[in-house]
């Protein structure tokens, strides 16, 4: 099978096989070896790019930035070759590139959660940072 062949198949075979072999799924795994080399976009050997698109639509981009937050925080920007955003996403994009995702999520629970009355939505920012924070980093440290 070849690389494309594995990262085309269903997701419940592929969770399945992960199982049964103990394999990760291809991205992560290129994602984690990326990691601990600290290889660098424009300066690898692997023969692969890869892009982190980052979604938009509003509110929603709590998530995206808490998913951003995560990725700064673990240090895994550099294993990403481009970025992408829309909307919101684009926003938070911008504040990873610059280092100063953190600084983004102020605009969700600080100005946003005062003008938008979601009482969950501090949760949800939350929850998105320790669940992403939870499976990610289990994989790739």
């Amino acid at each position: 099978m070849t690389q494309s062949e594995s990262v085309c198949q269903p997701t419940a075979r592929r969770a399945e096989d992960e199982r049964e072999t103990g394999a990760l799924h291809p991205v992560i795994e290129l994602i984690r070896t990326r990691h601990r080399s600290g290889s660098k976009p424009n300066h690898r050997d692997d023969g692969a790019k890869l892009g982190l698109a980052i979604e938009g639509g509003g509110i929603r981009g709590v998530i995206s930035c808490a998913m951003a937050t995560g990725i700064e925080y673990l240090g895994a920007l550099g294993a990403f070759d481009v970025i992408c955003g829309s909307s919101a996403g684009a926003v938070n994009g911008a504040y990873l590139l610059s280092g100063q995702s953190a600084l983004g999520t102020h605009a969700y629970y600080e100005d946003i959660n005062t003008k938008w009355t979601a009482p969950d939505s501090l949760d949800t920012f939350l929850s998105g940072i320790g669940l992403f924070l939870e499976v990610v980093w289990a994989k790739i440290a």
